[in-house]
């Protein structure tokens, strides 16, 4: 494993994380930037990740994770873990889009990326 400090550990995050947004973008209108190897190993962290996440989390009947009743401050509020989980894996991909978009500042609407996307499906099935 690698010995870094918090604040690192945070930079390095955000900096992958970046860095794989900004590879995806670009595929969306340049496919053949990301390969197969580069995609795989992409997804296996992201899944990694999620999967580590939603076991921390994961939920018992009242909606709440062991996380949030060993740190609650507000009573009634849920974990908040599992609701952002299914927006980006379980939304349709322009939602998504949209929400990565929105986290970074840009201002794009629901409607320009729909369009974006539909541009790039047909562009990618003349090619």
């Amino acid at each position: 494993m690698v010995a870094l400090q918090p604040e690192e550990q945070e930079h390095a995050v955000w900096q992958y994380v970046v860095r794989t947004l900004t590879l995806l973008e670009e595929t969306e209108t340049t496919p053949e930037k990301l390969d197969a190897p580069t995609m795989r190993r992409m997804v296996i962290r992201l899944a990694g990740l999620v999967q580590a996440l939603t076991q921390q989390h994961k939920l018992d009947q009242h909606g709440q994770c062991p996380e949030y009743l060993a740190n609650r401050t507000i009573r009634g509020v849920g974990c908040a873990v599992m609701p952002v989980a299914a927006l980006y894996l379980v939304e349709p991909l322009p939602v998504v889009w949209w929400q990565i978009l929105t986290h970074q500042g840009r201002t794009l609407t629901l409607d320009e990326i729909h369009t974006w996307l539909h541009t790039t499906d047909t562009n990618s099935d003349e090619t």
